[in-house]
């Protein structure tokens, strides 16, 4: 739904912002992983060579990512789906699925944080 594309982005920079938080982790910025995306598109396209292409571990440097997905449910319900994906060999570590109400949107973004420090055996202090 491209009406909830701004909500999205808004709860990916509050969920990286969460994350970062810990020293456990090392977020990496959606702007190296957008790069990366079009180099990988660009050598998919045959315009970069696979000699040539780049290597994930080195340009990305993370072993998970967290991708999600908003669905309006009603005017006032939203889902919440988010997924820890290991980049190893794209297995789904953990699923979340919630519906909240747009009201409660910020309790779902930190419930969801506490979610992936939880699967990543990150312990708060």
């Amino acid at each position: 739904d491209d009406a909830l594309a701004p909500l999205g982005f808004g709860l990916a920079e509050l969920l990286m912002s969460d994350l970062a938080r810990s020293a456990q982790l090392q977020v990496v910025d959606r702007l190296r992983i957008h790069a990366l995306m079009q180099e990988l598109s660009l050598r998919g396209n045959g315009v970069v060579t696979a000699d040539g292409g780049p290597q994930q571990g080195r340009i990305l440097a993370a072993r998970h990512l967290v991708t999600g997905s908003l669905l309006a449910l009603d005017a006032s319900n939203i889902r919440v789906n988010a997924n820890l994906v290991r980049t190893e060999d794209a297995t789904v570590r953990h699923a979340v699925s919630a519906s909240t109400q747009l009201d409660d949107i910020l309790e779902a973004e930190t419930q969801l944080a506490l979610e992936v420090f939880e699967a990543l055996g990150v312990t708060l202090t």
